[in-house]
């Protein structure tokens, strides 16, 4: 059963990222990237246009690293990060969260946030996706299945404390599509924000589990 990734995000709440432009001019060092944020369709910090003006509610914030294939919508109280198709590469989103965080002083590393990772996938099937998922469920004593649409989601606690939830559908809910859509997230309530090494570790859990889900799925029946 091939399996596309199609994205990566990581999600942080309650942070300002990448707010002013010494941030931001400290991210761009780092990445060595030219950085233009855009607010409402309006390249920030020109002079009329400041990254903050007090009085003003804060704009969000997108930025795009057309290299990396990463999108990053910094709009408090929820900023989104995502690596769109990263294949098995990793390790070079973690990387640029870190970036991020380190370059942010109201992400200083240790400090208690709420933050999670999502990872989005398609499995290319042999039958329709919602038949696949009805025959896994559902005993054979039933008789033929008329399937006319399925989609599941579960969420659950491990025993550290981290909430996992996946989500199954038939690809953009197409009760007739051979593809079965995926999507795994891995949130922290209240955690210390990670390091390099945690981010890379907590992508690679990301990563591991959907491929266990993956074979599980594969060895119910046919």
């Amino acid at each position: 059963m091939p399996v596309e990734i199609l994205r990566l995000r990581a999600t942080f709440f309650d942070l300002r990222l990448l707010r002013d432009r010494h941030e931001l001019k400290q991210f761009e060092e780092q990445t060595d990237t030219e950085v233009a944020p855009v607010s409402h369709g309006v390249i920030l910090g020109m002079p009329r246009n400041p990254l903050e003006t007090p009085g003003m509610p804060e704009a969000g914030r997108e930025i795009v690293l057309e290299r990396d294939r990463i999108t990053m919508d910094l709009s408090f109280p929820r900023s989104s990060i995502t690596k769109d198709y990263p294949g098995d590469d990793v390790g070079s989103f973690a990387g640029t969260l870190h970036k991020v965080l380190s370059c942010s002083d109201d992400a200083q590393e240790g400090k208690d946030a709420r933050f999670d990772y999502r990872i989005e996938a398609v499995c290319q099937l042999e039958q329709p996706a919602v038949v696949f998922l009805a025959k896994r469920l559902f005993p054979p004593t039933l008789g033929t299945l008329d399937v006319r649409a399925g989609s599941g989601t579960l969420a659950m606690n491990d025993s550290t404390g981290r909430t996992w939830q996946v989500a199954l559908e038939p690809r953009f809910n197409d009760s007739s599509s051979n593809k079965l859509f995926l999507e795994l997230t891995l949130a922290f309530e209240s955690a210390p924000l990670p390091s390099n090494e945690e981010l890379m570790n907590h992508l690679v859990d990301l990563r591991e589990q959907l491929e266990e889900i993956v074979k599980s799925l594969q060895g119910g029946a046919e």
